[in-house]
């Protein structure tokens, strides 16, 4: 009987926190996969041990990544969920969605209150997934390059969401 990637290599897959030592090959998966160019120094503020920034790895290799940046706002902390990837050759797996999750997750542990993050418009396999997650979105502007963006926002406790961020 013929197996397929899932049924042999899934549990081969690791989720782990990030290191130092994984940072140029996340830069070369976000620049390979990402509109705008990305600089090692962003991902190693990033990779602080502090923020939530999560790598899977197959065979050694980074393969995909998600990461969030702690801030405050009306005294309370939050997760602002700032990038995630995952390589064009391992997407369809639920890579992205474990990645996800995991963030989700390592934020909720940390005791924030909520996670943010914005999308473009055009991303609607991401929408889709957040959504499956339980974030909620609405219209948020434009990016730089004028696509427009959704802001994206799940909450950790049962206080109303408030918008106006």
């Amino acid at each position: 009987m013929f197996k397929t990637w899932l049924e042999t290599n899934e549990k081969e897959i690791l989720y782990r926190d990030c290191e130092s030592q994984d940072i140029a090959q996340v830069v070369a998966l976000a620049n390979a996969s990402l509109k705008s160019k990305q600089e090692p120094h962003y991902f190693e503020r990033l990779c602080n041990g502090r923020n939530p920034f999560i790598v899977a790895t197959w065979q050694g290799k980074v393969v995909g990544y998600a990461a969030a940046r702690l801030q405050f706002k009306d005294k309370q902390q939050f997760s602002n969920f700032t990038t995630m990837a995952v390589s064009p050759e391992m997407r369809g797996r639920g890579i992205g969605r474990a990645l996800t999750a995991k963030l989700i997750e390592r934020s909720e542990k940390i005791g924030t209150a909520y996670m943010r993050g914005d999308v473009r418009d055009g991303n609607d396999h991401a929408r889709a997934l957040y959504g499956k997650l339980g974030f909620k979105e609405e219209p948020y502007g434009t990016f730089k390059d004028g696509e427009g963006k959704f802001r994206i926002r799940k909450d950790f406790s049962n206080q109303p969401q408030d918008w106006s961020m």
